[in-house]
């Protein structure tokens, strides 16, 4: 097994942990769907062996949650064949391929969202917005993806951060799911949002 792989299991060992205290406290009623739960009757998101190249830059980031980058039309009907119930898209309406995988996913009958990623402040709208799609067990599984992963790792940033898991390891989960260039920017929303 590879170095990387090695890391990327021992973190999601770790937030499995970490997530299993917020949730086992709650009866199953009660408590708000968690995109790390094992839930009966529903399907799981594909690990990345199981997922072509048209579904680029993919990974599971949790057993309800895939990430990526683009998709092409290809990709779209294989997220169908995979199971995937919704797809959000963080691209922004103008970029290419986003009207196409909007078309594709209505004619396959499969729930698409598009959540473009502000490059400010107001990108917590949107990371509140993903969070309450994730929240939604009926939703799952669940492909966010954008044209390359960063805008996806970085929202996945966000929202741990926001679920209260500390900056580092937040930091960390979105690098394991695509955050590359958008990292300062998280950085700086991060150290805002704690003044």
């Amino acid at each position: 097994m590879s170095t990387i792989y090695k890391v990327h299991a021992l973190l999601m060992l770790m937030l499995l942990a970490l997530t299993a205290g917020a949730f086992g406290a709650h009866n199953s009623q009660d408590a708000k769907a968690s995109v790390y739960g094992l839930h009966e009757g529903i399907n799981e998101a594909p690990f990345g062996g199981a997922v072509s190249p048209d579904i680029n830059n993919y990974t599971r980031a949790a057993p309800y949650l895939g990430m990526g980058g683009k998709l092409t039309v290809a990709g779209v009907e294989e997220a169908k064949r995979l199971g995937f119930t919704l797809i959000i898209d963080l691209r922004r309406p103008e970029e290419d391929g986003v009207f196409e995988e909007m078309q594709t996913a209505s004619r396959l009958n499969i729930l698409y969202k598009n959540i473009p990623l502000a490059g400010d402040g107001s990108v917590w709208k949107q990371v509140d917005e993903v969070s309450r799609l994730l929240a939604d067990k009926s939703n799952y599984p669940i492909l966010l993806h954008c044209a390359s992963a960063n805008r996806a790792g970085a929202v996945w940033a966000l929202k741990r951060f926001k679920d209260g898991v500390p900056a580092s390891i937040a930091i960390e989960e979105g690098r394991a799911v695509g955050l590359k260039s958008k990292e300062l920017q998280v950085r700086e929303l991060m150290r805002q949002d704690i003044k």
